[in-house]
């Protein structure tokens, strides 16, 4: 699209202060001639169908393992629904990762990880209450085989304008406030 090589792609980038607590839906696109550029989730493609779990492998939508009880020692999740005022400013920016302990291996390898980083015991109940795969899987857009559908005869961004029409259409009415003021 841009007619540039591509020298990297950073997901949820956080800059200019906009961080991880407030969805971290800006991607930045950086290219070989160090140009770059940074789009949102209202106007970012990839994350439109991401967000809207149109991308999953057809297992996720009926995992066994997104439940509180689980089989790893360890589990490592993005911790939605941190209490702001319990963490730093730059922790709101960067991400506060939430790291479950699930067997008895885990809590003795404890000690070791404490060395190495930052860590406090939280609320279980608020960090399950934000994160739902403790409790059920991810949903299963009622459109995702017709996505895959389109996509076979059609171009990417046509599939997803076509089978997540609400959601775009917001997107660009939002993109067209965010402009006008």
């Amino acid at each position: 699209k841009n007619r540039k090589k591509i020298k990297s792609y950073v997901f949820r980038t956080k800059e200019n202060g906009e961080g991880w607590h407030s969805g971290c839906g800006r991607m930045k696109l950086t290219f070989d001639d160090n140009t770059c550029i940074i789009s949102t989730i209202g106007n970012d493609m990839f994350f439109l169908g991401f967000n809207n779990n149109i991308f999953l492998r057809e297992s996720c939508y009926s995992c066994q393992y997104c439940t509180k009880d689980r089989i790893a020692d360890f589990t490592i999740a993005d911790y939605w629904g941190v209490p702001v005022d319990s963490v730093s400013k730059k922790q709101l920016i960067n991400g506060v990762s939430l790291l479950t302990v699930n067997s008895d291996k885990a809590f003795g390898i404890m000690d070791d990880l404490k060395k190495q980083m930052y860590m406090s015991e939280i609320d279980p109940t608020i960090a399950i209450a934000n994160n739902r795969s403790f409790s059920k899987p991810p949903f299963r857009p009622v459109n995702r085989d017709r996505f895959f559908e389109v996509l076979d005869k059609k171009k990417y961004k046509y599939a997803i304008k076509v089978c997540l029409k609400k959601v775009y259409i917001k997107s660009i009415v939002k993109k067209i406030l965010r402009k006008n003021g």
